[in-house]
């Protein structure tokens, strides 16, 4: 009878261990949860495959109900329940519960040493804690294994912390684990991620035999120092050797074409043509479909210019991820492509998906863009201007309700919208409410005064900024001396410059393009000629603010010097180069240099005239009064719709009374900027010498009519 009983409690325990394991490998915990506490007297066993389903499933709220329970059952944490429980907190993210439990127990193993420093290394913002941890470790007398120093060199990479790096490394091969393709791929990512590539090439070296994991490691230290030729000749020694890639593999080998230059020599296949190539690839492995490949693919091509290939490859993948339709709409942005992109982030709210902070950065900047166009051109639902504004509002509601108001990108960014579509006052109030502002954050608001021509503003904002401290970097002195220019203060454009020579940005050509052309705008000849003359290899581009420089000045000697200069010195002056000098020309009033220059222009470097020449022609032939030759121009170019040319005319007609050139240049102003009043005004002011108030409202009206 006692023996039938024992059976039968044998028999009940098997069937309870057999329910827990079946719940267990299906994911109801919660209910194996509830078998554990209704039972009277659980195993061990029972507990570790609790534990286990736990840590696989990263289910704290299961695990810390365990934990509970444990404690109020007082169950003893001696045996290997006490490490897995450890590990299963902290696998499921719950690293300083597991920490406090670690030091409860009366004997550590590395085992749950490991599984903290793991999850510690996992989190980039606590990857220093780990290697901290792991001197605890030591003076507890427990040796590492190679999983330690997988998580170990992992910290290393994320910190960076190279001398540490060599050390654990020179540990590691000092217990002869450095054999290991685990610890020897996590040596080589770390070795990549501090700056090295040199020591991960010898750390891979170490070993005969990799495997997928270890050659990935490789080809991704090369992508991480912009080595995209070395990255593709390891995937090829790869495939080579008969190492089948796996879906890292493809990712890295993706991202390493956007690093190569497009055609190096002829040998070589562009970045395009090898991409299309690892597509193929990664359709023969089975892996086209993968969320994380079709990611880089999208991205790839896009930075191609091969939108169609990126819209193409993002079909055939039956459920997106949201880093999957941001690539898409970055490469619908790459190629300006900019209500796409915008059609795209609809789609995403039309499916149910929630944007993440990366979609708002991108559609924010889809609608930046949509201002910068150049042509302004008008759009389906109007002028893009109006358009982009309601855009902007419209994200700023879906940023506010979906929790992204308080995150600095998305603010940022959204701050840097309002301010290229001219809402300056939302743009400030994104600004005051923003918190953990950073310089991008205030470079965006100085930005946005510049550019809407607020050059008061931003110099009171920069003087905030040198108040406060917050920095200065290559953006920021671009947008203060882009007000230096419209307000001509020659002390903080010094002050500029002192910053960009402290900074080591002198060897920027488009800074030193802004500081000459801000010193120029100031009227500062001396500053001027000083920056100018510390040029080793000045471009067109310098030329060019150095000329406008001097001609501001209405110093047409110095001007033409210079220019003169600079053409027996080699070098070619541009169809900018001219405009400045004609303009020049046209203010010293010098109508046979002017003429001559005009000339110069097409006969010896075969530059097509553009309207501002014709402009400064116009305006140069104009004050002079030699209105033959006005009319010569005039005839070979009325087809030209520039205002500015036509006011030129009638300016020059009214000083010197050449009545029907003026009307004839007053019919093509109102027909061609029928709202712009300065024509009626102009032309107002050629009649009223020789009409009455009367006359000369009727006369405009006639040729208006």
């Amino acid at each position: 009878m006692q023996l039938l009983r024992c059976r039968g409690g044998n028999s009940l325990l098997q069937s309870f261990h057999g329910e827990l394991q079946y719940v267990c490998a299906t994911g109801e915990l919660d209910r194996a949860m509830s078998l554990i506490e209704n039972s009277p007297s659980s195993s061990e066993s029972s507990y570790m495959c609790l534990l286990k389903a736990c840590a696989k499933r990263k289910a704290l709220p299961v695990a810390r109900r365990l934990q509970r329970h444990f404690e109020s059952c007082t169950v003893d944490l001696s045996s290997s329940v006490g490490e897995h429980l450890v590990l299963t907190l902290a696998r499921c993210g719950a690293t300083d519960d597991a920490l406090f439990i670690l030091h409860t127990l009366p004997h550590r193993t590395v085992f749950a040493w490991t599984a903290i420093i793991s999850s510690l290394a996992d989190d980039t913002a606590r990857a220093a804690d780990a290697l901290c941890l792991y001197q605890h470790m030591i003076k507890d007398n427990v040796d590492p294994d190679s999983y330690t120093f997988v998580a170990l060199f992992k910290a290393c990479g994320c910190v960076p912390d190279l001398e540490y790096g060599k050390l654990l490394h020179a540990q590691a091969r000092w217990r002869g684990l450095v054999a290991d393709l685990f610890v020897c791929s996590a040596l080589v990512c770390m070795y990549g991620k501090c700056g090295t590539v040199d020591d991960a090439r010898a750390a891979f070296r170490d070993v005969t035999e990799h495997n997928t994991v270890s050659w990935t490691a490789m080809a991704s230290a090369f992508v991480d120092h912009g080595l995209g030729f070395e990255a593709l000749l390891s995937y090829r020694q790869m495939i080579e050797e008969g190492v089948n890639p796996n879906q890292a593999a493809f990712v890295t080998a993706i991202q390493a074409c956007g690093l190569i230059p497009d055609r190096q020599d002829e040998s070589r296949k562009a970045p395009l043509e090898i991409g299309m190539a690892l597509h193929a690839d990664a359709h023969k492995q089975g892996l086209a479909s993968d969320p994380f490949v079709v990611t880089t693919l999208v991205n790839l091509y896009g930075k191609s210019g091969a939108l169609s290939k990126a819209q193409h490859t993002f079909k055939h993948l039956k459920h997106p991820t949201i880093p999957t339709w941001n690539s898409l709409i970055s490469a619908c942005i790459e190629n300006d492509q900019i209500e796409e992109a915008l059609k795209l982030y609809v789609r995403m709210l039309d499916q149910g998906l929630n944007p993440d902070c990366q979609t708002y950065v991108f559609t924010l900047q889809a609608c930046g863009i949509l201002v910068e166009r150049e042509d302004r051109e008008a759009v389906k639902f109007g002028d893009c201007l109006l358009m982009a504004q309601r855009i902007v509002r419209a994200l700023h509601t879906d940023v506010h309700r979906n929790g992204f108001t308080a995150d600095v990108f998305v603010g940022t960014t959204l701050l840097s919208a309002y301010g290229k579509c001219g809402l300056i006052s939302e743009a400030e109030d994104i600004f005051t409410t923003l918190p953990g502002r950073n310089l991008i954050t205030w470079n965006a608001l100085l930005s946005a005064y510049t550019e809407q021509g607020e050059a008061g503003k931003a110099l009171l904002l920069y003087s905030q900024m040198l108040e406060q401290d917050i920095g200065v970097d290559d953006a920021f002195c671009a947008c203060v001396l882009q007000a230096c220019c419209e307000v001509g203060s020659v002390d903080i454009c010094t002050q500029m410059h002192f910053y960009i020579i402290c900074m080591g940005s002198d060897a920027n050509v488009h800074l030193i393009w802004s500081v000459l052309h801000a010193y120029g705008s100031s009227a500062s000849t001396k500053e001027f000629g000083m920056v100018f003359g510390a040029l080793a290899h000045p471009d067109v581009v310098i030329l060019n603010a150095c000329i406008t420089g001097y001609a501001r000045e209405g110093n047409f000697f110095t001007t033409a010097q210079a220019f003169k200069e600079w053409i027996l010195a080699g070098f070619y002056p541009d169809e900018v180069t001219f405009a400045t000098v004609l303009s020049a020309c046209s203010h010293a009033g010098l109508v046979d240099v002017g003429a001559e220059y005009f000339e110069f222009m097409s006969a010896h470097y075969h530059l097509h005239a553009k309207p501002a020449h014709y402009v400064c022609m116009v305006d140069l032939l104009g004050r002079a009064g030699v209105f033959s030759k006005v009319e010569n121009i005039v005839r070979r170019i009325r087809f030209l719709d520039v205002a500015a040319m036509w006011s030129c005319l009638m300016c020059a007609c009214c000083t010197h009374g050449h009545y029907e050139l003026g009307k004839l240049a007053f019919l093509h102003a109102s027909r061609v900027y029928p709202e712009d009043t300065a024509a009626y005004v102009l032309m107002s002011n050629m009649f009223s010498s020789i009409c009455s108030p009367g006359e000369i409202v009727g006369s405009i009206s006639d040729l208006a009519d």
